[in-house]
C-alpha cells in the first residue's frame, strides 16, 4: 500500500527501526515515494539510514528522534549529502550524534532551522556544516563538546537552549533560556550554570531575552547578569525571589509581600533599555490581581524606557491552574506621572508576540 502512495508529501512513523527489521519491504516501498517533502521518524537506527540511501525523494524537512543502535559505520549518513541542497529544517532529537558521521565536505547551505538533542559535536563543527542557520534549538537532553567560542554564524537570529552553552562568537537577536538560573543541572553545578550563562549572554548580546531566575537568600544572580543586558529591549522573566520567611508548607510567598521586593527588583533594571517587560511572579494564585496594577506601576516608575508590561503567575507545581497574565500599555504624562492602560488579553498577547520580533537597533 505504501508503495502506491506516490503523491505522498508528508510521512511520520514511530518506532521505525524495529518496523524495518520486521518488514524490510518498507525500504523498497520508500524508494518509490519521490514526492516526499517532510519526513518524521522516531526510534531510528542502521536500517533507517540504509533505507534513506535508497530513497529518491528530496525532502525539505527532516525530523528524527532517538538513535536505537550502537556505533555506526563510515558513510552511513550518505543520504544527507544528496538531501543537502533541498533541506530547510533539520531536527535531530536524541540523535545529534549523526552529525559525527557527516563528511568534512558536507555543507547544508539551505538549512535555516536546526534542532539538536543528545550528543552534539563541537558547535564550531555544527556552524561549518549549517552556516546559514537562523534558528537553533538545543533540547533538554543535549550535551555539547567543550571548546573555546568559535561558532560564528553570520545570520543566526534565535537560540533556544535548555543548557548554558558559552561557545558563540556571534550576536543573537533572540535568546530563550529554558533552564533555571539558580538550579543545578546534571552536568553543571548551580554556580557553573550561572557563570556559563553570564558568558553566553556576554557573547550573544540578545535584544530579546527569556529566562527563569530562582534566587536563594544571599544570591546575586540578577546583579551578575545585568551588565550583559545592555542591548535587551524585551525581557520575559519568570522570577522566584528569596523568601526566607515564607512558611515551609506555603505554596508560594503571599501576594501581600510581593511589592516588598518588586520595587528593588525593578530598580536593578533601571539602566537596561527595556521597552517591554513580561514578568511571571512566584506568588499566590488565589490572591493574584489585588496588587498587579501596583506591580506594573512600580516597573514603569523604575524603568523609564518601558512602554509595555505584563504581570502573570509562575505555577509552583506542575499542572497548577493559574490566572491569565494582565497586560498594560505604559504612558507618561507631562507631569512625569505614570498612566497604565489595561489591555485585553488578545491585544496584550499580540503586542507581546510583536515585541519578540523586535530587531536590533542599527546603531547597536
Amino acid at each position: 500500500m505504501l508503495r502506491e502512495a506516490t503523491n505522498l508529501r508528508r510521512l511520520a512513523i514511530r518506532d521505525l527501526e524495529p518496523l524495518l527489521q520486521h518488514q524490510p519491504a518498507i525500504t523498497e516501498a520508500m524508494a518509490h515515494l519521490s514526492r516526499l517533502r517532510e519526513l518524521s521518524f522516531f526510534l531510528i537506527g542502521k536500517c533507517t539510514l540504509e533505507m534513506l540511501k535508497r530513497t529518491t525523494c528530496l525532502p525539505h524537512r527532516l525530523e528524527f528522534g532517538m538513535w536505537k543502535d550502537g556505533p555506526r559505520v563510515a558513510g552511513d549518513t550518505a543520504a544527507f549529502d544528496r538531501y543537502a541542497p533541498w533541506l530547510h529544517t533539520v531536527n535531530l532529537w536524541q540523535c545529534a550524534c549523526l552529525l559525527e558521521s557527516f563528511g568534512p565536505e558536507y555543507v547544508g547551505e539551505g538549512v535555516r532551522v536546526l534542532g539538536l538533542g543528545g550528543r552534539v559535536p563541537l558547535l564550531s563543527t555544527v556552524c561549518r556544516e549549517f552556516p546559514n542557520v537562523r534558528t537553533i534549538t538545543f533540547a533538554p537532553e543535549c550535551s555539547v563538546e567543550e571548546e573555546i567560542p568559535t561558532a560564528n554564524w553570520t545570520s543566526l537570529d534565535h537560540v533556544d537552549t535548555s543548557t548554558p552553552l558559552p561557545f558563540f562568537l556571534c550576536t543573537v537577536r533572540r535568546l530563550d533560556l529554558r533552564y533555571v538560573l539558580g538550579a543545578a543541572q546534571t552536568r553543571f553545578s548551580r554556580t557553573q550554570v550561572i557563570d556559563r550563562t553570564v558568558r553566553l549572554l556576554s557573547q550573544t548580546k540578545p535584544v530579546v531575552l527569556s529566562c527563569k531566575i530562582d534566587e536563594k537568600p544571599g544570591d546575586n544572580i540578577v546583579e551578575r547578569i545585568i551588565p550583559t543586558l545592555a542591548q535587551v529591549r524585551f525581557l520575559e522573566v519568570a522570577y522566584t525571589p528569596a523568601e526566607p520567611d515564607a512558611g515551609a508548607n506555603a505554596m508560594s510567598p503571599p501576594v501581600q509581600s510581593v511589592n516588598h521586593w518588586t520595587g528593588e527588583f525593578f530598580r536593578r533594571f533601571e539602566k537596561v533599555p527595556l521597552i517591554g517587560l513580561a514578568l511571571a511572579l512566584c506568588t499566590d494564585p488565589v490572591s493574584f490581581g489585588r496588587n498587579v496594577h501596583e506591580t506594573a506601576r512600580l516597573a514603569a516608575m523604575q524603568i523609564p524606557t518601558l512602554k509595555f508590561v505584563s504581570v502573570g503567575v509562575l505555577p509552583k507545581r506542575e499542572g497548577s491552574n493559574v490566572p491569565a497574565p494582565m497586560y498594560f500599555r505604559v504612558q507618561i504624562c507631562k507631569a512625569r506621572e505614570v498612566v497604565l492602560e489595561r489591555l485585553a488579553s488578545d491585544q496584550g498577547e499580540r503586542l507581546r508576540n510583536e515585541l519578540r520580533m523586535i530587531t536590533r537597533p542599527t546603531d547597536a
